[in-house]
């Protein structure tokens, strides 16, 4: 590889990386949008429109596909390199968690519909605080690249 082709291990490509940014920020934008909208105001508004859910929704699965790309490369790199192993733990679970109680609300019954939401409230926001912690510099051994 060339300088120019090399880039850090672990790194996503940069479709990857913009394809994430974009649709995670779209879909956590939806979704804090909504549970605003639906729990904290009183009267409908835009917040809980349809078409706010039908863009998290729509979004939601396009994320489940990035995280099946991310899988194959990403994640399975820095596992070998041990870089940020805990937070990229925290972000395999709350993102799997997310997608069980998604699934939870859009096929689950009536009984489990309220607990499903919750769950998946909270779920979203601790996934965006250990993103967040993801995101920060490694301080370990030094920069690996690939290639």
């Amino acid at each position: 590889m060339t300088a120019r082709n090399t880039r850090l291990a672990g790194k996503m490509p940069t479709w990857q990386r913009w394809s994430f940014w974009l649709v995670m920020s779209t879909c956590s934008l939806s979704g804090i949008c909504y549970l605003v909208g639906n729990e904290f105001l009183t009267t409908p508004s835009i917040l809980t429109s349809r078409k706010v859910i039908t863009t998290h929704g729509v979004t939601a699965c396009l994320a489940v596909f990035l995280f099946g790309t991310i899988s194959a490369g990403h994640i399975r790199v820095g596992w070998i390199l041990r870089k940020n192993k805990a937070t990229g733990i925290g972000n395999i679970v709350t993102l799997s968690l997310m997608i069980l109680t998604g699934l939870g609300l859009y096929y689950g019954s009536e009984e489990i519909r309220d607990l499903a939401v919750l769950l998946h409230w909270i779920f979203g926001l601790v996934f965006l605080v250990v993103l967040t912690l993801h995101l920060v510099p490694f301080h370990g051994k030094g920069k690996q690249q690939l290639g």
